[in-house]
């Protein structure tokens, strides 16, 4: 009788850490508004530009459960808009004009670790492959340019149940950028980075049919926990 309490005990608290991690298993989508800091460094002469502004997103996840406490998201971030780096100036108009320096076009590709703190609020790591792309813009459409970059990212952020299917979330980035050329005969390499602090709301999405848990067999652990069961079934 008391190993049957004990197993029963043990199924209920598992379903229950269960059903508190499910809260954050599954599909969902976000949109996300960033406070956006670039910064543009280049090499061998050494400016340092920058510029701040707002960024939107769009946010789509899915998340897996690893335990009873732990979460693996994976998803994927549009950024609408572009991130204001500085200006620079376009000697070929008279007289010379300041023109501006942007990333657009960014998307990541991202790994979410995350833990609970409860029920409700998730804290978790973020880890992502970022592309862009740089671009200079001019009055004269012939001296515009733009070439693609790419990087990596690095986070924290917390995100919280409002109820069974809404969220809000609060996180905060750095991207790095590798350095890169315009043109092979600039002389300059240019290296953009970005800090991000951003807040979203979200909405969970269920789908039928789609592993939201990883399990582990319990049939596999019984005779390590009971180990004179087999027995006591044999008498």
């Amino acid at each position: 009788m008391k190993k049957l309490f004990a197993c029963l005990l043990l199924i209920g608290t598992t379903g229950l850490a269960s059903a508190q991690v499910s809260n954050f298993t599954g599909f969902s989508g976000a949109v996300n508004l960033s406070a956006a800091s670039t910064n543009l460094k280049t090499s061998p002469n050494q400016f340092n530009l920058g510029g701040d502004n707002w960024l939107a997103s769009f946010q789509g996840a899915y998340g897996i459960e690893m335990s009873s406490t732990s979460v693996l998201g994976i998803g994927l971030t549009y950024a609408l808009g572009k991130s204001k780096s500085g200006t620079g100036s376009d000697d070929s108009t008279t007289p010379v004009t300041y023109e501006p320096i942007s990333l657009k076009n960014q998307y990541s590709l991202y790994l979410e670790p995350g833990s609970l703190l409860s029920d409700n609020t998730l804290l978790y790591g973020k880890f992502s492959v970022e592309k862009g792309k740089a671009s200079i813009s001019s009055t004269i459409v012939a001296n515009a340019k733009s070439k693609s970059v790419s990087g990596t990212g690095y986070g924290v952020g917390l995100r919280h149940m409002l109820d069974k299917t809404k969220y809000v979330q609060v996180e905060f980035m750095k991207v790095g950028y590798k350095s890169m050329k315009f043109a092979t005969t600039d002389s300059d390499d240019i290296k953009f980075s970005t800090t991000l602090g951003t807040v979203g709301f979200g909405m969970k999405f269920y789908a039928s049919g789609l592993p939201r848990k990883i399990h582990l067999r319990v049939d596999f652990f019984s005779p390590i926990l009971f180990p004179d069961s087999s027995h006591s079934a044999d008498q």
